[in-house]
């Protein structure tokens, strides 16, 4: 029987990457959205840009929490 050796595709692994992926795609939205922005609706892009920076740090600081966890 082979000794126990912790999987490396298991499904918290997986929760990892996918926390990581959201939260640079949460970082590219809100680069795209400050300078994409033609003059046409400043404002409102700065909301929406500032909303996926939230996300973003709220996404890290999850990703930095489940860190420790097995």
């Amino acid at each position: 029987m082979k000794p126990f050796t912790r999987d490396p595709f298991s499904l918290m692994t997986f929760h990892r990457v996918l926390i990581t992926v959201a939260t640079l795609a949460s970082l590219f939205y809100a680069g795209w959205e400050l300078f994409r922005n033609n003059g046409h609706d400043p404002a409102g892009a700065l909301i929406r840009a500032s909303i996926a920076l939230v996300l973003a740090l709220g996404l890290g600081l999850y990703l930095w929490w489940i860190k420790g966890k097995k």
